[in-house]
């Protein structure tokens, strides 16, 4: 498995797994067992893009566009941020945006092969501030870039599910050290 390296700016490092995915059972495991390395169990905020539904039944699309939703406001919160444009359309749009919040648990590590096979842009991070502070920002700034979670302050450390075939991590290298990490990324893939 090939992995990328690159330094977004000097506080902020991104590597880039392209192999590794939430497709199959094995690597899925992979990706939790990197999310546990890197989190404290605590809850997690997410920004959710798009539907793709990486799925092979397309029954399956049709089932979690509404289970998804429901999970996040069962277990934690969820808001649908997809511009009003959209939502005004008689038939349902692809380009949603949404974000959510849930306790990082084991029924929720169940959930997350799932919510990243179904939007085709997932991220995901332990924040420092609140989901209203998360909310606010999210709707004001319409997050133009994962990096700006780091310099605001909300997270160290955020994952990324991009187009149900990359996985990545970006991170704060003044909190963790770029060598460390790639160790630590290469012992859980195997690599």
């Amino acid at each position: 498995m090939i992995m990328k390296q690159k330094q977004v700016d000097d506080n902020i490092s991104i590597i880039y797994i392209p192999e590794l995915h939430f497709l199959n059972p094995e690597e899925s495991e992979k990706c939790i067992k990197l999310i546990n390395c890197f989190t404290n169990g605590n809850e997690c905020l997410f920004g959710l893009y798009r539907e793709d539904g990486n799925f092979e039944d397309h029954n399956d699309v049709l089932i979690y566009r509404s289970k998804i939703p429901e999970y996040y406001k069962k277990n934690g919160k969820f808001a649908d941020l997809t511009l009003d444009e959209f939502k005004n359309q008689k038939k349902f749009d692809r380009r949603i945006s949404a974000i959510g919040s849930l306790p990082l648990n084991e029924e929720t590590y169940k959930m997350i092969p799932i919510i990243c096979n179904y939007y085709l842009e997932t991220m995901f991070f332990e924040s420092k501030k609140s989901w209203e502070d998360f909310k606010t920002m999210y709707r004001s700034k319409n997050m133009q870039c994962v990096s700006d979670l780091i310099n605001n302050g909300y997270t160290d450390f955020v994952f990324l599910n991009i187009d149900s075939g990359t996985f990545c991590v970006e991170f704060n290298t003044k909190k963790y050290n770029s060598d460390t990490v790639m160790k630590k990324i290469k012992s859980i893939i195997g690599n």
